[in-house]
């Protein structure tokens, strides 16, 4: 345990060795969570005196960003020694970086906005490219934001390479490793997968050929097990999970374009796995702006996440007849079709032309580029109204959308927000996660080598970058699942995208991981009963990707003297064995921690716990949002020895036995003992794996090391050298 103060009271024993002061986790105990954050929570609370309800207001969202890092010159982020990397165009030894259990060595490295100071993870480190998915209205996280998946052309043991391999890598740093799927699975850039919308461990894909099909794969305990749920029709088309995922698991999967044949359907729900629904989209679209030659492709498909599970999609591609027109249809294909949106000559339709929209999580609103609003003028020769476009407020709006209705000829929809302006360029968006405040974008084209990626305020009250990707493709003559297009994790913390700021030649990106805000510490902090010291607490209702809590206690005492005594609980409940005496009072609060390794930048409310004759009483000492409470970085890494081995130097050290360490940060200089600044950053391994063989140094034969050791708040140990 790190002490972050001293406690010289007697009223508790403090053992900076031991865990929690022999405190135990309940692992029967259930977390609850909280149905909305501003609500009282509905169960009722344990019956201790003073045990308050939680805490009433929304807490305000802790954005990642401030003060930039001290950088160096190498213009993508100031990573110089990585920068100095690249550009010899490294080789890696694959052979040597996978273990014994599958998995490759740990590829992540955390740094900072050298603009916006906001937090990065690069999650991949491979010359071969890395890239997430093409397409939009998808998130590549898994349900509690543990694991993230990807496609690569990496080498891997008892598999031909390159080739457009799928892989996860989990997001505290661990991994990548190879998803082990039926060889025919491995062909062409697909198929993508679609994990479940609730089981963390299970993603869904379908392809085409012999073994083709709908199939299951369980990445449960590094298993990796792999189920066909069921064949497909059409085995010699290509086929995709490709509008995403519904809330209760529903998949869509259409067959590849294929010029002069008609795209076909299939939706599968899990709670009927044996039943298929099968319709093609020759649905008999009459419009001045349909032609019945675009219907053998699409450009956009996807689910639409409402509860009726429709489908709106786009005939043909940018620039082709038909592509602005927008058709909402039923997911069995049966219910007729509306006009979702329009082009800009349609004098009928009140609703704007939108492009790659992105829906919130439960289809009710949606996100886009257009212009702001159609406003009626004059009257049509039917006597309808007439509508014209506002065509000088063209950039990223926010609407309202209307319930489907398949007698319905078009959709309606109010104006929530312009969100962009134009020339910010957006075209792809994302709103993947359950956050309906904010969304995230970037540009399918760029004015400059630095690409921001965007926050925006679904209620247009901000948009801003939230860091800079500096990808050099920009699709002149690239590949376009090279584009930063965003995807958001399921509490919209984090935000994945795909650069190729440090590979050796464009079109070969990693995958980074964009942290947009902290995430929230329990709203609710009690006990449990009256009878012990075993707290409780409740998380906000955006807490999907929650691995547990920190539990922090001090003395009541003026200053306070806060200590972590517990590491990360992952159960409901932690038992505190703290000795109080009659009338005395001890402090607690808890941070929440991601599976991700995000902690709260705040702590929850602070609570009072007296002792009154053999039971307790809490009452509320700081409301929810205490800063500063951790300011102490624990002790450095030691040991760290560096051996030249196959493929590369061999680093080992020992952690320092803190319960709150992250991750490591490993720093390289051929030249002389590297600074501890970014500029010479190279790694950051997570806390469960203390060694890394760096494979990437050229043909230097004497490379100078630091390691250090970073705690859940990003305070910085001293560093071991070799």
């Amino acid at each position: 345990m790190k002490c972050i103060g001293i406690l010289a009271c007697m009223l508790l024993v403090c053992s900076c060795g031991g865990k929690g002061g022999g405190g135990e986790e309940d692992g029967d105990a259930t977390v609850d969570v909280m149905d909305d954050a501003s609500d009282v929570v509905e169960e009722e609370l344990p019956d201790v005196p003073g045990n308050n309800p939680p805490e009433p207001d929304e807490p305000d969202d802790d954005l990642s960003g401030g003060t930039p890092p001290a950088a160096g010159t190498c213009v993508q982020q100031g990573l110089d020694e990585l920068c100095r990397r690249r550009d010899l165009g490294p080789e890696k030894p694959w052979e040597e970086v996978i273990g014994v259990d599958g998995w490759s060595q740990p590829e992540a490295l955390v740094f900072h906005d050298v603009v916006t100071g906001g937090e990065i993870i690069r999650m991949t480190d491979d010359p071969a490219g890395s890239v997430i998915h093409c397409h939009i209205n998808r998130s590549t996280f898994n349900a509690d934001g543990s694991m993230l998946s990807f496609g690569s052309n990496r080498c891997w043991p008892d598999y031909w390479c390159p080739d457009n391999f799928r892989y996860v890598v989990e997001t505290h740093g661990r991994g990548p490793h190879i998803i082990e799927v039926p060889r025919a699975h491995m062909l062409y850039t697909g198929p993508w997968e679609c994990w479940s919308p609730d089981d963390p461990d299970v993603f869904h894909l379908a392809n085409h050929g012999d073994e083709g099909g709908l199939w299951r794969v369980s990445v449960g305990g590094g298993a990796f097990d792999t189920e066909r749920v069921m064949e497909l029709p059409d085995p010699d088309r290509r086929k995709h999970v490709f509008g995403g995922v519904a809330p209760d698991g529903t998949l869509a999967i259409k067959t590849t374009n294929l010029t002069d044949s008609d795209v076909m359907v299939y939706v599968w729900n899990p709670a009927r796995p044996t039943e298929l629904v099968t319709f093609d989209l020759l649905l008999g679209v009459v419009h001045p702006e349909h032609s019945r030659g675009e219907e053998w492709h699409l450009h956009d498909f996807t689910l639409r996440r409402n509860l009726e599970n429709t489908l709106v999609f786009n005939y043909g591609p940018q620039g082709s007849v038909g592509e602005p027109l927008f058709i909402e249809v039923a997911p069995d294909g049966s219910q007729g079709w509306r006009i979702s949106y329009a082009p800009n000559d349609d004098e009928s339709c009140p609703v704007p032309y939108y492009s790659h929209p992105a829906w919130n999580h439960d289809g009710t609103m949606v996100i886009f580029n257009g212009t702001q609003e159609k406003f009626i003028d004059g009257t049509a020769p039917d006597g309808s109204p007439r509508w014209t476009w506002n065509d000088s407020e063209w950039g990223g709006y926010v609407h309202e959308v209307s319930d489907f209705d398949p007698d319905d000829e078009y959709s309606s929809s109010d104006l929530v927000a312009k969100v962009a302006e134009l020339d910010l360029r957006i075209s792809h968006y994302a709103w993947d996660g359950y956050d309906d405040r904010w969304a995230h974008g970037s540009a399918s084209t760029t004015l400059g080598d630095n690409v921001p990626l965007y926050r925006l305020a679904t209620d247009g009250s901000l948009t801003e970058p939230v860091v800079f990707t500096f990808s050099r493709s920009h699709c002149t003559d690239c590949d376009y699942c090279s584009l930063p297009r965003p995807a958001q994790s399921p509490d919209a913390t984090k935000v994945v995208y795909a650069s190729d700021m440090l590979q050796h030649s464009e079109n070969a990106e990693d995958v980074f991981m964009a942290v947009h805000r902290y995430p929230y510490a329990p709203v609710w902090l009690g006990l449990a009963s009256a009878d012990e010291l075993r707290l409780e607490w409740r998380f906000h209702s955006l807490s999907r990707e929650i691995r547990g809590v920190r539990v922090f206690r001090s003395l009541d005492t003026t200053p306070l003297a806060w200590e972590d005594v517990s590491g990360v609980v992952d159960a409901g409940s932690y038992l505190d064995d703290a000795s109080i005496e009659d009338g005395r009072s001890m402090l607690y609060a808890v941070t929440a921690v991601e599976t991700s390794g995000l902690e709260s930048r705040v702590l929850s409310r602070v609570i009072r716990v007296t002792r009154e004759g053999s039971g307790y009483r809490v009452d509320q000492f700081d409301p929810y949002g205490t800063t500063g409470f951790d300011l102490t970085p624990p002790g450095p890494p030691t040991d760290l020895s560096a051996t030249a081995a196959t493929g590369g130097m061999a680093l080992s050290w020992t952690a320092p036995a803190h319960l709150d360490v992250r991750l490591f940060h490993v720093y390289a200089s051929p030249d002389a003992a590297p600074e501890i600044t970014q500029a010479f950053r190279i790694a950051s391994p997570p806390a469960i794996h203390p060694s890394y063989l760096d494979w990437s140094h050229g043909p230097e034969t004497t490379i100078h090391y630091a390691v250090t050791a970073v705690d859940y708040q990003g305070n910085e140990s001293e560093p071991a050298r070799n």
